[in-house]
């Protein structure tokens, strides 16, 4: 039983359970966010997030876990320690993410410049993506889709992916 914890972990699954499907909510006056009820349940001990800029040119926020961050940072670790330029990337990535948790209410506060990063001001989209959350203008989000092509892809182009899980 134990060593089942271990594998569902490192495969990046939070408390054995995957994030999985997408909410819209407003940033109150405040500027807070409210982490779903059932996304917060996921997330379990410690009830903490850590935010960053999303990667690959996608202007969005990714949310991971606290307790995911070791695998990452193993990761991060795995890079090289002579590879100056990763080494660059993983400090300025610390520099730009944050460490947050949700108030009573579920409600985080995201700092402004990661908000002006995503463009978010106001709707923020919010989409589970397996082992994290990803916060998206839904502008950007839109682009983002028509750009991949990923709703004109049939199911039958996708399960190619999932072949051998199958």
């Amino acid at each position: 039983m134990g060593q089942s914890n271990k594998d569902e972990e490192r495969e990046g699954l939070v408390g054995g359970r995957l994030i999985v499907s997408h909410f819209a909510h407003y940033l109150d006056p405040k500027k807070r966010l409210t982490i779903p009820a059932s996304w917060r349940e996921l997330v379990g001990e410690p009830s903490a997030l850590y935010i960053m800029p999303g990667l690959k040119n996608e202007k969005c926020l990714y949310v991971y876990p606290a307790r995911e961050m070791p695998r990452l940072l193993e990761r991060i670790r795995g890079i090289g320690s002579g590879d100056q330029r990763a080494k660059a990337f993983a400090r300025f990535l610390g520099y730009k993410s944050d460490y947050v948790s949700w108030d009573p209410q579920g409600r985080i506060r995201i700092r402004d410049d990661l908000l002006e990063f995503a463009g978010l001001a106001e709707r923020v989209e919010m989409h589970g993506a397996w082992n994290h959350i990803e916060l998206w203008n839904e502008k950007e989000f839109n682009l983002w889709k028509s750009e991949q092509g990923v709703e004109q892809t049939s199911m039958a182009d996708m399960q190619r992916y999932f072949e051998d899980e199958m």
